[in-house]
């Protein structure tokens, strides 16, 4: 028996769960026409009917090198920037362009309705380029708050006199991992907390030297042209800090190459911009073609994330801003005292163990969304505990989460598991699972990765994560297909009301998988809007069974009549593609008399959702 207590509340559901995370490559992953200069308006239509209500951007890691103020503005004048997410060469290629910029994304937004997320460049920008960004964002024209280049004219120049209003500000991406930018790839947590929140240096031993936009491998290596230019990848550099090396023999610094002769192995450097300037074999020596240009240094000082926030704030005092350095010391180090607005959290469904065959697989999944639950439930506690009386008005943001399996588990090598796996019914299932958990711990802003990808039959240039395609929600273009995904943001953002209410299942099936994991067959999510209507959404994550239950509801009389949504399809593996964009879809019926209960027939791995009138 399914029982909804209509007569009380639990808490609101916040419109931001059901976000997106957007990335600016490849045209906006080819959701943009630049020869109409617009979003396609088939990918607006899709959006708009999934429901999506925020959009986060520019990504993830293609966030960490990203510099705003090469993305405005004609495109013919646009700057290039760094890949760092979809290169072959130790995660760079070739450099990225800015078709998608970001009045392209503010329009975008107005076109699609729905809400603004950014991520600042912590990695190789500034607390001032950030505080910019916001001005350039937020300002109304005629409003200078930091004094300086006027960013609302700018902005109005480029055709957009209306602030945009993105309310919600990441500072930087996934900095607790295991390549932590100039934090320091061999210092430990506590160092990198503490750089990251106050700021500091780094130094850094025979570093790659790279070009201006181009940190691959390829880039470190001499042409035995004349006047050559590399770039540290984190600058500013400490003065006189630096020793270059071409090949295994150190180079001479000097203030001036005009005053160097043919034959001197010397270079000149721009410590703010990290720039390492060569000769020309007149002023100074060419280094030898196909040599190696390292070189170590302090990389620093950086801004931390309290300047970030000062500056910021400084712009526009009513956005929220938060840290994207996922650490209990970091919510220790903050404590009561050091200011942040939301705490981020990226949520993936890796696993160690081992299912022998796609049923073991799929009750696995199943599972995961509680154990991705479990993490984000001990991050609020962690912020309960650390951040005293302002532990309540911090959020709790996931900006990036997906069903992640690949084709490898644990060590060994599966074969059986389809790249599309998480565009299936399947994905689907753990889909609602997990928007149902993140409403239950009353999540502010959660961003599912990712909202469009490019076709995987058709790679880019350099693009070697072909798989990450498949975690899309809407199929590449042109046709942009919605995915079963798609479809459960459709049944959660027209089937759910802003506020949370009462809900159980009695005597709910329950089977022991191959792990020794309890699988619960129903999940229930119960909600009411100000009409008074109450609606109720019900998850069968067996992939066997089809589940009878008696729905009851107390303390609210109603019409007697109810709309029922119905996602499923035959089998859980069912894909939605161009030539059957319907194999998993959403079934629509009437009921009638269900004032006093009835018994309805879950079908097996599917998302049934009611709308029952006040």
């Amino acid at each position: 028996e399914i029982v909804v207590d209509a007569t009380s509340e639990e808490g609101p559901i916040h419109p931001g769960v059901f976000g997106v995370n957007h990335r600016y490559p490849f045209k906006g992953f080819n959701m943009w026409d630049s020869e109409e200069d617009r979003p396609h308006p088939l990918f607006v239509e899709r959006f708009k009917y999934a429901g999506f209500t925020e959009v986060r951007f520019p990504g993830g890691r293609t966030a960490n090198n990203y510099h705003w103020q090469r993305a405005v503005g004609p495109l013919a004048d646009r700057g290039l920037h760094v890949d760092a997410a979809f290169g072959r060469i130790q995660a760079y290629s070739e450099p990225l362009s800015n078709e998608f910029g970001i009045d392209e994304f503010g329009r975008f937004l107005e076109a699609a309705r729905s809400n603004g997320t950014m991520v600042a460049n912590f990695t190789t920008g500034s607390a001032d380029e950030a505080a910019n960004w916001v001005e350039y964002m937020n300002a109304p024209v005629g409003e200078n708050p930091r004094g300086g280049k006027a960013w609302a004219e700018l902005r109005a120049e480029h055709g957009h006199p209306k602030p945009y209003g993105v309310t919600h500000w990441e500072v930087g991406n996934e900095l607790a991992g295991a390549k932590t930018f100039w934090l320091g790839d061999d210092a430990s947590e506590r160092e990198k907390v503490d750089k990251y929140v106050f700021g500091g240096s780094t130094f850094f031993e025979r570093d790659r030297a790279v070009g201006y936009v181009d940190y691959s491998a390829d880039a470190s290596l001499s042409t035995g042209e004349p006047d050559q230019r590399f770039f540290v990848r984190f600058p500013p550099i400490q003065p006189a800090s630096d020793e270059v090396y071409v090949g295994e023999n150190v180079w001479e610094r000097v203030d001036s190459l005009a005053g160097a002769g043919p034959e001197d192995e010397v270079y000149e450097i721009d410590y703010r911009r990290g720039l390492i300037r060569f000769g020309d074999g007149r002023r100074g020596a060419i280094p030898p073609k196909s040599s190696r240009i390292t070189i170590s240094h302090v990389s620093g000082p950086h801004d931390g994330f309290l300047d970030f926030y000062r500056e910021m704030k400084e712009v526009d005092e009513s956005i929220e801003i938060g840290s994207a350095f996922n650490s209990p010391y970091f919510l220790q180090l903050m404590g009561a005292t050091h200011p942040y607005d939301f705490y981020v959290v990226h949520s993936y469904s890796f696993f160690q163990e081992d299912p022998s065959d796609m049923g073991d697989l799929h009750d696995l999944m199943m599972t995961l969304p509680d154990v991705q639950a479990s993490k984000v439930l001990a991050s609020k506690e962690a912020i309960a505990t650390y951040a005293g009386e302002r532990a309540a008005d911090i959020g709790m943001v996931i900006s990036e989460w997906a069903m992640s399996t690949g084709k490898k588990i644990g060590v060994r090598q599966v074969d059986y598991v389809p790249d599309n796996y998480p565009m299936s019914l399947d994905g689907a299932i753990y889909i609602a699972l997990v928007l149902r958990n993140w409403i239950e711990l009353g999540v502010d802003i959660a961003e599912k990765h990712s909202l469009v990808d490019v076709d995987p039959a058709s790679l880019p240039q350099g693009y070697d994560k072909s798989k990450t395609a498949f975690q899309a929600l809407i199929g590449p273009h042109p046709c942009f297909v919605l995915t079963p995904s798609a479809l459960v943001f459709r049944v959660f953002t027209s089937m759910t009301g802003p506020v949370r209410v009462p809900t159980e299942v009695v005597d709910n099936p329950t089977k022991t998988i191959f792990s020794g994991a309890q699988l619960h067959y129903l999940h229930t999510l119960a909600s009411k809007d100000s009409e008074g209507d109450l609606f109720l959404i019900v998850i069968n994550a067996s992939g066997d069974e089809a589940v009878p239950a008696r729905v009851t509801t107390e303390g609210f009389g109603g019409s007697g009549a109810a709309t029922v949504w119905s996602l499923g399809a035959s089998e859980s593996a069912a894909v939605n593609t161009v030539r059957r964009p319907n194999q998993v879809r959403i079934r629509e019926a009437e009921l009638e008399n269900t004032g006093a209960g009835f018994t309805y027939l879950f079908p097996k791995h599917s998302v049934t959702a009611f709308r029952f009138d006040a």
